[in-house]
Protein backbone atom coordinates (compact mmCIF):
# COMPACT_ATOMS: atom_id res chain seq x y z
CA UNK A 1 0.00 0.00 0.00
CA UNK A 2 2.65 2.24 0.92
CA UNK A 3 4.35 2.02 -2.36
CA UNK A 4 1.05 2.87 -4.15
CA UNK A 5 0.88 5.54 -2.26
CA UNK A 6 4.88 6.31 -3.08
CA UNK A 7 4.08 5.78 -7.02
CA UNK A 8 0.99 8.37 -6.67
CA UNK A 9 3.03 10.66 -5.15
CA UNK A 10 5.91 10.41 -7.54
CA UNK A 11 3.77 11.32 -10.21
CA UNK A 12 1.99 13.96 -9.12
CA UNK A 13 5.37 15.74 -8.40
CA UNK A 14 6.32 14.84 -12.03
CA UNK A 15 3.17 16.31 -13.58
CA UNK A 16 3.45 19.17 -11.24
CA UNK A 17 7.42 19.85 -12.49
CA UNK A 18 6.55 19.50 -15.90
CA UNK A 19 3.58 22.06 -16.18
CA UNK A 20 4.23 25.20 -18.58
CA UNK A 21 4.58 28.15 -16.01
CA UNK A 22 1.25 30.13 -16.58
CA UNK A 23 1.98 33.27 -19.44
CA UNK A 24 -0.72 35.62 -19.05
CA UNK A 25 -3.02 35.77 -22.29
CA UNK A 26 -3.48 38.56 -25.11
CA UNK A 27 -5.76 41.31 -24.33
CA UNK A 28 -7.01 42.04 -27.76
CA UNK A 29 -7.52 46.03 -28.87
CA UNK A 30 -10.69 46.88 -27.58
CA UNK A 31 -10.26 50.80 -28.57
CA UNK A 32 -9.22 51.63 -24.66
CA UNK A 33 -4.76 51.58 -25.09
CA UNK A 34 -5.31 51.42 -21.11
CA UNK A 35 -6.55 48.09 -21.18
CA UNK A 36 -4.21 46.62 -23.98
CA UNK A 37 -1.30 44.30 -23.64
CA UNK A 38 1.07 43.72 -26.17
CA UNK A 39 1.37 40.70 -28.41
CA UNK A 40 5.07 40.88 -29.19
CA UNK A 41 8.19 41.41 -27.48
CA UNK A 42 10.91 41.34 -30.18
CA UNK A 43 11.28 45.09 -31.51
CA UNK A 44 10.62 44.72 -35.21
CA UNK A 45 7.35 43.33 -34.52
CA UNK A 46 6.42 46.31 -31.42
CA UNK A 47 7.71 48.67 -33.41
CA UNK A 48 5.01 47.94 -36.08
CA UNK A 49 2.58 46.94 -33.30
CA UNK A 50 2.97 50.31 -31.87
CA UNK A 51 1.77 51.65 -35.54
CA UNK A 52 -0.72 49.30 -35.65
CA UNK A 53 -1.97 50.84 -32.36
CA UNK A 54 -1.13 54.50 -33.12
CA UNK A 55 -3.20 54.16 -36.60
CA UNK A 56 -6.56 52.53 -34.64
CA UNK A 57 -6.36 54.68 -32.10
CA UNK A 58 -6.13 57.94 -33.95
CA UNK A 59 -9.32 56.69 -36.09
CA UNK A 60 -11.08 55.38 -32.75
CA UNK A 61 -10.63 59.06 -31.41
CA UNK A 62 -11.14 61.03 -34.48
CA UNK A 63 -12.84 59.46 -37.10
CA UNK A 64 -16.81 60.86 -36.60
CA UNK A 65 -18.22 57.70 -37.53
CA UNK A 66 -17.28 55.16 -35.13
CA UNK A 67 -19.16 57.90 -32.63
CA UNK A 68 -22.23 57.70 -35.07
CA UNK A 69 -25.45 56.09 -34.40
CA UNK A 70 -26.26 56.53 -37.97
CA UNK A 71 -26.41 53.90 -41.01
CA UNK A 72 -25.05 55.22 -44.30
CA UNK A 73 -24.30 54.51 -47.69
CA UNK A 74 -20.64 52.62 -48.00
CA UNK A 75 -18.96 51.06 -51.09
CA UNK A 76 -17.25 48.16 -49.04
CA UNK A 77 -15.13 44.48 -49.58
CA UNK A 78 -16.84 41.56 -48.79
CA UNK A 79 -14.66 39.06 -47.11
CA UNK A 80 -11.38 41.32 -48.48
CA UNK A 81 -12.32 40.22 -52.05
CA UNK A 82 -15.64 41.04 -53.82
CA UNK A 83 -17.68 44.33 -53.42
CA UNK A 84 -21.08 45.51 -53.18
CA UNK A 85 -22.80 49.07 -52.36
CA UNK A 86 -25.51 49.67 -49.47
CA UNK A 87 -26.25 50.68 -46.30
CA UNK A 88 -24.08 49.38 -42.65
CA UNK A 89 -24.72 50.73 -39.51
CA UNK A 90 -21.91 52.57 -38.44
CA UNK A 91 -21.42 50.90 -35.31
CA UNK A 92 -20.80 47.73 -37.20
CA UNK A 93 -18.27 49.83 -39.36
CA UNK A 94 -16.65 50.53 -36.07
CA UNK A 95 -16.47 46.64 -34.80
CA UNK A 96 -15.64 45.41 -38.14
CA UNK A 97 -12.58 48.33 -37.83
CA UNK A 98 -11.43 46.61 -34.47
CA UNK A 99 -11.81 42.80 -35.80
CA UNK A 100 -9.51 43.55 -38.41
CA UNK A 101 -6.61 45.42 -36.55
CA UNK A 102 -7.06 42.33 -33.57
CA UNK A 103 -6.46 40.29 -36.95
CA UNK A 104 -3.62 41.64 -38.04
CA UNK A 105 -1.26 42.11 -34.98
CA UNK A 106 -0.81 38.19 -34.48
CA UNK A 107 0.44 38.41 -37.89
CA UNK A 108 3.13 40.91 -38.27
CA UNK A 109 5.69 38.20 -37.35
CA UNK A 110 5.16 36.69 -40.54
CA UNK A 111 4.91 39.46 -42.72
CA UNK A 112 7.18 41.70 -44.43
CA UNK A 113 7.87 45.17 -43.84
CA UNK A 114 6.05 46.02 -47.54
CA UNK A 115 3.11 43.39 -46.72
CA UNK A 116 2.65 44.90 -43.53
CA UNK A 117 1.96 48.46 -45.38
CA UNK A 118 -0.36 47.01 -47.69
CA UNK A 119 -2.34 45.54 -44.64
CA UNK A 120 -2.35 48.87 -43.32
CA UNK A 121 -3.46 50.63 -46.37
CA UNK A 122 -6.04 47.93 -46.81
CA UNK A 123 -7.28 48.00 -42.99
CA UNK A 124 -7.99 52.45 -43.71
CA UNK A 125 -9.52 51.35 -46.92
CA UNK A 126 -12.15 49.16 -45.75
CA UNK A 127 -13.94 52.40 -44.05
CA UNK A 128 -15.12 53.12 -47.63
CA UNK A 129 -13.66 56.67 -47.15
CA UNK A 130 -11.76 58.13 -49.98
CA UNK A 131 -10.62 61.01 -47.66
CA UNK A 132 -9.22 58.55 -45.03
CA UNK A 133 -6.07 56.87 -46.39
CA UNK A 134 -2.45 55.28 -46.15
CA UNK A 135 0.00 56.43 -48.10
CA UNK A 136 3.23 53.78 -49.33
CA UNK A 137 5.87 55.53 -50.84
CA UNK A 138 5.45 54.70 -54.39
CA UNK A 139 8.85 53.89 -56.24
CA UNK A 140 8.39 51.34 -58.66
CA UNK A 141 5.96 51.86 -61.49
CA UNK A 142 5.43 50.16 -64.78
CA UNK A 143 5.61 52.34 -67.78
CA UNK A 144 1.72 51.74 -68.72
CA UNK A 145 -0.92 54.08 -67.89
CA UNK A 146 -5.09 53.26 -68.56
CA UNK A 147 -7.94 55.49 -69.77
CA UNK A 148 -11.41 54.20 -68.30
CA UNK A 149 -14.26 54.09 -71.73
CA UNK A 150 -17.40 53.52 -71.04
CA UNK A 151 -19.37 50.70 -73.34
CA UNK A 152 -22.43 50.18 -72.57
CA UNK A 153 -22.76 48.50 -69.01
CA UNK A 154 -18.77 47.75 -69.65
CA UNK A 155 -15.70 49.88 -68.90
CA UNK A 156 -13.28 49.23 -71.59
CA UNK A 157 -9.52 50.33 -70.14
CA UNK A 158 -7.54 51.84 -73.19
CA UNK A 159 -3.43 52.47 -73.04
CA UNK A 160 -2.89 55.97 -73.23
CA UNK A 161 1.03 55.36 -72.17
CA UNK A 162 3.35 52.91 -73.00
CA UNK A 163 7.26 52.84 -73.96
CA UNK A 164 7.87 54.03 -77.54
CA UNK A 165 8.30 50.60 -78.85
CA UNK A 166 4.88 49.86 -78.71
CA UNK A 167 3.70 52.49 -80.32
CA UNK A 168 1.37 50.87 -82.73
CA UNK A 169 -0.66 49.62 -79.59
CA UNK A 170 -1.81 52.86 -78.14
CA UNK A 171 -5.56 53.15 -77.18
CA UNK A 172 -5.46 48.88 -77.42
CA UNK A 173 -7.84 47.36 -74.10
CA UNK A 174 -6.34 45.49 -71.65
CA UNK A 175 -7.38 41.85 -71.28
CA UNK A 176 -5.17 40.44 -69.00
CA UNK A 177 -2.37 40.83 -66.51
CA UNK A 178 0.42 38.09 -66.37
CA UNK A 179 -2.88 35.96 -67.60
CA UNK A 180 -5.47 36.89 -65.12
CA UNK A 181 -8.55 37.89 -66.42
CA UNK A 182 -8.70 42.21 -65.90
CA UNK A 183 -12.31 41.32 -63.87
CA UNK A 184 -10.23 39.15 -61.71
CA UNK A 185 -7.74 41.38 -61.26
CA UNK A 186 -9.72 44.21 -60.30
CA UNK A 187 -11.51 41.99 -57.71
CA UNK A 188 -8.24 41.46 -56.40
CA UNK A 189 -7.05 45.33 -55.85
CA UNK A 190 -10.68 46.66 -54.90
CA UNK A 191 -9.87 45.74 -50.91
CA UNK A 192 -6.72 48.24 -50.73
CA UNK A 193 -8.87 50.94 -52.52
CA UNK A 194 -10.58 53.54 -50.36
CA UNK A 195 -13.54 54.83 -52.29
CA UNK A 196 -17.68 55.39 -52.35
CA UNK A 197 -18.74 53.99 -55.11
CA UNK A 198 -17.87 52.02 -58.40
CA UNK A 199 -17.01 55.16 -60.28
CA UNK A 200 -14.42 55.80 -57.59
CA UNK A 201 -12.81 52.58 -58.06
CA UNK A 202 -12.62 53.23 -62.18
CA UNK A 203 -10.78 56.37 -61.53
CA UNK A 204 -8.32 54.70 -58.70
CA UNK A 205 -7.64 51.47 -61.13
CA UNK A 206 -6.85 53.69 -64.23
CA UNK A 207 -4.83 56.70 -63.04
CA UNK A 208 -2.91 54.29 -60.23
CA UNK A 209 -3.25 50.59 -59.24
CA UNK A 210 -2.89 49.11 -62.39
CA UNK A 211 0.50 50.09 -63.12
CA UNK A 212 1.66 49.79 -59.41
CA UNK A 213 4.54 46.35 -59.00
CA UNK A 214 4.29 45.87 -55.12
CA UNK A 215 0.32 46.01 -55.42
CA UNK A 216 -0.38 43.86 -58.16
CA UNK A 217 2.03 41.40 -56.33
CA UNK A 218 0.67 41.24 -52.64
CA UNK A 219 -2.88 40.98 -54.71
CA UNK A 220 -1.41 37.74 -56.14
CA UNK A 221 -1.28 39.40 -59.78
CA UNK A 222 2.54 39.18 -60.09
CA UNK A 223 5.17 36.36 -58.48
CA UNK A 224 7.63 38.97 -58.19
CA UNK A 225 7.52 42.47 -57.99
CA UNK A 226 11.07 43.31 -59.43
CA UNK A 227 10.34 41.04 -63.00
CA UNK A 228 8.28 41.60 -65.69
CA UNK A 229 4.92 41.64 -66.07
CA UNK A 230 2.92 40.52 -69.31
CA UNK A 231 0.17 43.23 -70.00
CA UNK A 232 -2.22 41.56 -72.67
CA UNK A 233 -3.63 43.62 -74.68
CA UNK A 234 -6.61 44.13 -77.65
CA UNK A 235 -6.48 46.23 -80.50
CA UNK A 236 -9.39 47.10 -83.13
CA UNK A 237 -9.09 44.62 -85.53
CA UNK A 238 -9.73 42.13 -82.18
CA UNK A 239 -6.20 40.85 -82.39
CA UNK A 240 -3.81 40.22 -79.00
CA UNK A 241 -0.54 41.07 -78.02
CA UNK A 242 1.36 40.55 -75.19
CA UNK A 243 3.41 43.29 -73.94
CA UNK A 244 6.34 42.49 -71.22
CA UNK A 245 7.24 45.24 -69.14
CA UNK A 246 9.70 45.79 -66.60
CA UNK A 247 9.13 47.94 -63.18
CA UNK A 248 10.75 51.57 -63.80
CA UNK A 249 10.91 54.76 -62.05
CA UNK A 250 7.82 57.17 -61.76
CA UNK A 251 9.66 60.05 -63.24
CA UNK A 252 9.64 57.72 -66.66
CA UNK A 253 5.80 57.97 -67.05
CA UNK A 254 6.69 61.61 -67.55
CA UNK A 255 9.75 60.97 -70.17
CA UNK A 256 7.45 58.78 -72.55
CA UNK A 257 8.01 60.40 -75.70
CA UNK A 258 5.22 61.91 -77.80
CA UNK A 259 4.51 59.30 -80.59
CA UNK A 260 3.73 56.88 -77.64
CA UNK A 261 1.30 58.80 -75.23
CA UNK A 262 -1.89 60.70 -76.12
CA UNK A 263 -1.37 64.22 -76.63
CA UNK A 264 -5.04 65.28 -75.28
CA UNK A 265 -5.20 69.13 -75.95
CA UNK A 266 -8.52 70.34 -74.84
CA UNK A 267 -9.71 72.90 -72.71
CA UNK A 268 -10.83 70.37 -70.22
CA UNK A 269 -7.24 68.47 -68.99
CA UNK A 270 -3.78 67.09 -69.18
CA UNK A 271 -2.42 64.19 -68.19
CA UNK A 272 -1.68 63.95 -64.49
CA UNK A 273 1.97 63.68 -64.86
CA UNK A 274 1.78 66.48 -66.75
CA UNK A 275 1.89 69.97 -65.05
CA UNK A 276 -0.82 72.02 -64.74
CA UNK A 277 -2.32 75.38 -63.00
CA UNK A 278 -4.81 74.84 -60.52
CA UNK A 279 -7.50 77.02 -61.91
CA UNK A 280 -7.81 79.28 -64.85
CA UNK A 281 -10.40 80.60 -67.42
CA UNK A 282 -11.14 81.45 -71.20
CA UNK A 283 -13.52 83.83 -73.16
CA UNK A 284 -14.08 82.22 -75.91
CA UNK A 285 -16.07 85.37 -77.77
CA UNK A 286 -16.93 83.20 -81.27
CA UNK A 287 -19.13 80.73 -79.16
CA UNK A 288 -20.10 83.10 -76.54
CA UNK A 289 -19.15 80.88 -73.83
CA UNK A 290 -16.81 81.40 -71.26
CA UNK A 291 -15.06 78.14 -69.82
CA UNK A 292 -13.76 78.02 -65.92
CA UNK A 293 -11.03 75.07 -65.37
CA UNK A 294 -10.32 73.90 -61.85
CA UNK A 295 -8.37 71.64 -61.48
CA UNK A 296 -8.08 71.19 -58.05
CA UNK A 297 -8.89 73.58 -54.71
CA UNK A 298 -5.48 75.07 -54.29
CA UNK A 299 -4.02 78.83 -54.09
CA UNK A 300 -1.36 79.50 -57.15
CA UNK A 301 1.64 81.46 -55.81
CA UNK A 302 0.92 84.79 -57.67
CA UNK A 303 -3.16 84.44 -57.68
CA UNK A 304 -6.33 83.17 -55.29
CA UNK A 305 -9.18 81.61 -56.35
CA UNK A 306 -11.12 84.34 -55.17
CA UNK A 307 -9.18 86.69 -57.24
CA UNK A 308 -9.78 84.72 -60.13
CA UNK A 309 -13.52 84.80 -59.49
CA UNK A 310 -13.29 88.34 -59.17
CA UNK A 311 -11.20 88.64 -62.64
CA UNK A 312 -14.11 86.58 -64.25
CA UNK A 313 -17.10 88.44 -62.80
CA UNK A 314 -14.97 91.44 -64.35
CA UNK A 315 -14.37 90.09 -67.53
CA UNK A 316 -17.92 88.40 -68.12
CA UNK A 317 -19.42 92.28 -67.85
CA UNK A 318 -17.20 93.72 -69.98
CA UNK A 319 -18.16 90.89 -72.62
CA UNK A 320 -21.93 91.08 -72.21
CA UNK A 321 -22.34 88.92 -75.58
CA UNK A 322 -21.58 85.67 -73.02
CA UNK A 323 -24.62 83.80 -71.87
CA UNK A 324 -23.25 80.30 -71.40
CA UNK A 325 -20.44 79.22 -68.87
CA UNK A 326 -19.02 76.45 -68.38
CA UNK A 327 -17.54 74.96 -65.27
CA UNK A 328 -15.17 72.18 -65.89
CA UNK A 329 -14.94 70.10 -62.64
CA UNK A 330 -13.52 66.84 -64.21
CA UNK A 331 -10.56 64.89 -62.45
CA UNK A 332 -10.74 67.24 -59.78
CA UNK A 333 -10.17 65.64 -56.24
CA UNK A 334 -10.72 68.85 -54.39
CA UNK A 335 -8.63 70.50 -52.22
CA UNK A 336 -8.31 72.89 -49.09
CA UNK A 337 -9.77 76.38 -50.38
CA UNK A 338 -13.40 75.60 -51.78
CA UNK A 339 -15.41 78.54 -50.07
CA UNK A 340 -12.82 81.26 -50.39
CA UNK A 341 -14.14 81.54 -54.01
CA UNK A 342 -17.39 79.90 -54.47
CA UNK A 343 -19.61 83.31 -53.86
CA UNK A 344 -17.72 85.01 -56.17
CA UNK A 345 -18.41 82.41 -58.72
CA UNK A 346 -21.80 82.42 -57.68
CA UNK A 347 -22.31 86.06 -58.53
CA UNK A 348 -20.86 85.73 -61.59
CA UNK A 349 -22.85 82.87 -63.20
CA UNK A 350 -26.32 84.70 -61.27
CA UNK A 351 -25.15 88.02 -63.83
CA UNK A 352 -28.56 88.64 -66.31
CA UNK A 353 -26.52 88.29 -69.30
CA UNK A 354 -26.32 84.18 -68.29
CA UNK A 355 -28.92 81.94 -70.03
CA UNK A 356 -27.07 78.97 -69.62
CA UNK A 357 -24.53 77.24 -67.15
CA UNK A 358 -23.27 73.24 -67.27
CA UNK A 359 -21.09 71.99 -64.51
CA UNK A 360 -18.70 68.77 -66.10
CA UNK A 361 -17.87 66.61 -63.98
CA UNK A 362 -16.37 62.76 -63.79
CA UNK A 363 -15.53 59.65 -61.92
CA UNK A 364 -12.47 61.57 -60.99
CA UNK A 365 -14.67 63.99 -59.33
CA UNK A 366 -14.34 63.90 -55.48
CA UNK A 367 -14.96 65.74 -52.23
CA UNK A 368 -15.08 69.99 -52.77
CA UNK A 369 -15.81 69.75 -56.28
CA UNK A 370 -18.53 67.25 -55.62
CA UNK A 371 -19.80 69.54 -53.56
CA UNK A 372 -19.11 72.60 -55.80
CA UNK A 373 -21.42 70.93 -58.53
CA UNK A 374 -24.01 70.16 -56.15
CA UNK A 375 -24.18 73.46 -54.79
CA UNK A 376 -24.54 75.24 -57.89
CA UNK A 377 -27.17 73.11 -59.30
CA UNK A 378 -29.03 73.77 -56.20
CA UNK A 379 -28.82 77.47 -56.59
CA UNK A 380 -29.36 77.56 -60.31
CA UNK A 381 -31.79 75.48 -61.00
CA UNK A 382 -31.17 75.72 -64.54
CA UNK A 383 -27.76 74.83 -64.58
CA UNK A 384 -27.08 71.47 -66.32
CA UNK A 385 -24.54 68.62 -64.85
CA UNK A 386 -23.20 66.89 -67.86
CA UNK A 387 -20.68 64.06 -68.16
CA UNK A 388 -20.05 61.07 -66.07
CA UNK A 389 -21.22 60.12 -62.36
CA UNK A 390 -19.08 61.29 -59.65
CA UNK A 391 -16.34 59.33 -57.96
CA UNK A 392 -18.52 60.31 -54.43
CA UNK A 393 -21.61 60.96 -53.31
CA UNK A 394 -24.06 63.10 -51.06
CA UNK A 395 -22.00 61.79 -48.24
CA UNK A 396 -18.40 61.92 -46.86
CA UNK A 397 -16.17 62.70 -44.22
CA UNK A 398 -14.04 65.41 -45.06
CA UNK A 399 -10.19 66.78 -44.05
CA UNK A 400 -9.36 69.76 -42.50
CA UNK A 401 -6.03 68.09 -40.94
CA UNK A 402 -2.42 67.97 -42.60
CA UNK A 403 -1.67 63.93 -43.06
CA UNK A 404 -0.36 62.43 -40.06
CA UNK A 405 2.64 59.90 -39.82
CA UNK A 406 2.86 56.87 -37.96
CA UNK A 407 5.88 57.02 -34.72
CA UNK A 408 7.90 54.21 -36.17
CA UNK A 409 7.62 53.18 -39.89
CA UNK A 410 6.95 56.74 -40.86
CA UNK A 411 4.07 56.09 -43.38
CA UNK A 412 1.84 59.07 -44.13
CA UNK A 413 -1.68 58.75 -43.34
CA UNK A 414 -4.73 60.75 -43.27
CA UNK A 415 -8.19 60.64 -40.64
CA UNK A 416 -11.45 62.90 -42.04
CA UNK A 417 -12.84 64.42 -39.36
CA UNK A 418 -15.61 66.73 -41.17
CA UNK A 419 -19.00 64.72 -42.06
CA UNK A 420 -20.89 66.75 -44.69
CA UNK A 421 -24.11 65.55 -45.52
CA UNK A 422 -25.31 67.03 -48.98
CA UNK A 423 -28.58 65.68 -48.97
CA UNK A 424 -30.13 64.23 -45.72
CA UNK A 425 -33.76 63.31 -47.76
CA UNK A 426 -32.61 61.79 -50.82
CA UNK A 427 -29.40 60.53 -50.29
CA UNK A 428 -27.03 59.34 -53.18
CA UNK A 429 -23.89 57.36 -53.91
CA UNK A 430 -22.89 58.96 -56.64
CA UNK A 431 -23.45 62.61 -58.47
CA UNK A 432 -25.46 61.83 -61.01
CA UNK A 433 -25.25 64.22 -63.96
CA UNK A 434 -28.51 65.42 -65.67
CA UNK A 435 -27.09 64.80 -69.06
CA UNK A 436 -24.75 61.67 -68.86
CA UNK A 437 -21.89 62.08 -71.83
CA UNK A 438 -19.74 59.42 -72.06
CA UNK A 439 -16.52 60.59 -74.07
CA UNK A 440 -15.90 57.52 -76.99
CA UNK A 441 -12.64 56.58 -78.32
CA UNK A 442 -13.06 58.00 -81.47
CA UNK A 443 -12.62 61.49 -80.04
CA UNK A 444 -10.17 60.79 -77.75
CA UNK A 445 -7.63 59.65 -80.46
CA UNK A 446 -8.73 62.94 -82.55
CA UNK A 447 -8.00 65.18 -79.51
CA UNK A 448 -11.43 66.27 -79.14
CA UNK A 449 -13.00 66.42 -76.07
CA UNK A 450 -16.61 64.46 -76.01
CA UNK A 451 -18.04 66.10 -72.92
CA UNK A 452 -16.92 69.60 -73.27
CA UNK A 453 -18.39 69.41 -77.27
CA UNK A 454 -21.82 68.38 -75.67
CA UNK A 455 -21.73 71.59 -73.13
CA UNK A 456 -20.57 74.10 -75.77
CA UNK A 457 -23.57 72.48 -77.81
CA UNK A 458 -25.87 73.01 -75.39
CA UNK A 459 -28.79 75.83 -74.86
Amino acid sequence: MKRIFALVLLLALLLCGCRQPEVSAWQPYNGKPEEYTYFHETKREKDWEEDVLHLAQDFMDNYPLFQSGKSHMYYYAIQGLGTTIGYLEDRQLREDFLARVNALIPKLAELTDTQITLELQKLVASLGDVHSQLYPEITRVFQILFEPFFVGQDVEYRVVVLPVQYKDLMYAKLISINGIALEEVIRRLTPYVPVENEYGLISYLAEELLCQPILLKEAGILQSATEKAAFELETEDGERHTVFLPPTTIQALGDVPTESRSIYNTYAFSFQYWDEENFWYEILEEENTAFVRINRFAEEWDETLKQMFESFMADLRQHEQITKVIVDLRRNSGGMTFMTGYPRLLQALKLPQIENVCVLIDQGSFSQSVVMAYEIKQEIGTAVLMGVPAGEGSFFVGVRNDPSKLPDSGLTYRVATVPLDLNREEPFDALMPDMIVYPTLEDYKNGIDTVLEAAKAYG
